[in-house]
This record gives C-alpha cells, sequence and structure tokens, in this order.
C-alpha cells in the first residue's frame, strides 16, 4: 500500500519531533517565527497539536495558533527541512529556520556534529528542493537517520 495504515485503515499521524515529554520546539513559540524574533514560550500558554504540546509566549499567539495550527506548527513535523528531501527525519534546531514564503511555512534545520544543514539548503535549488521535500513528506517515504 505504501503508506503506514492504522488497524483502522486510516494513514497514521505523521511524526512530530519533540522531547521526552513531546514538547515540541523546545518549548519556543511557533507563532513567533512570523515576527522574525523567536521567544521562548510558557507552559502557562498551551495548545496540542498533533501529537505534540506547543508552548506560546502570550494567550495572543496560542490563540492565533488554535486558530491556524496548519500554518503555524513548522513544515515535516519540525524535522531538518534539508534531511526530509534526502527521505531522512532528522532532529532539527529551533532557532536554526528560514520561512518558505511562497508557502508561509517554517523550514527548521540540523545543526550539530559540525554539520549545519541551513547553508546547503540556501546554496541549493530551493525551488527544487521544497518540491522534492514536500513530495517526500507527503508520500511518507522517510527513514529515522
Amino acid at each position: 500500500m505504501g503508506v503506514v495504515q492504522s488497524i483502522l485503515g486510516a494513514p497514521q499521524p505523521r511524526p512530530v519531533h519533540t522531547d521526552a515529554a513531546g514538547l515540541a520546539l523546545g518549548g519556543h513559540d511557533p507563532v513567533t517565527y512570523y515576527s522574525g524574533e523567536l521567544k521562548m514560550g510558557s507552559s502557562e500558554h498551551s495548545s496540542y497539536y498533533e501529537h505534540a504540546h506547543y508552548h506560546f509566549s502570550s494567550a495572543a499567539n496560542k490563540e492565533a495558533f488554535d486558530a491556524a495550527p496548519h500554518k503555524y506548527a513548522p513544515a515535516f513535523g519540525g524535522y531538518c527541512a534539508w534531511a526530509i528531501a534526502e527521505g531522512k527525519l532528522a532532529p532539527a534546531k529551533p532557532d536554526n529556520f528560514l520561512m518558505d514564503s511562497k508557502r508561509e511555512r517554517v523550514y527548521l534545520f540540523y545543526d550539530a556534529e559540525g554539520t549545519n544543514t541551513k547553508p546547503k539548503w540556501e546554496a541549493g535549488d530551493t525551488a527544487a528542493l521544497e518540491t522534492k521535500a514536500w513530495g517526500v513528506w507527503n508520500s511518507r517515504k522517510y527513514v529515522k537517520a
């Protein structure tokens, strides 16, 4: 079938990169990506979306997220956009990001062990990389890196 199916036949939810407690983005407020100034959120303002907890820096940001979580949650479940284009799930750093103005989505990138994938993305054909990454993500043809 190609797509992982549950017992009832519905596709399994896509993975979301979280810590062991289920917190996405290391507690950063996903709405603040759109202002260009990433801020830490607080458990005082939190929401649950696609099997992950999100924290917000204000009640207004929580309300914005709750009204359009698909807009504010990072692309590819918060995994590295470059790795997704390569068919792999790799953790990303919340503060290593780019805004995709066409899709109005946030892309996150891996940055550890001397490897930062954001410059590779920026130096490549970003339109082709986006198309490839979204194709992999939508087909669910990825493996853990």
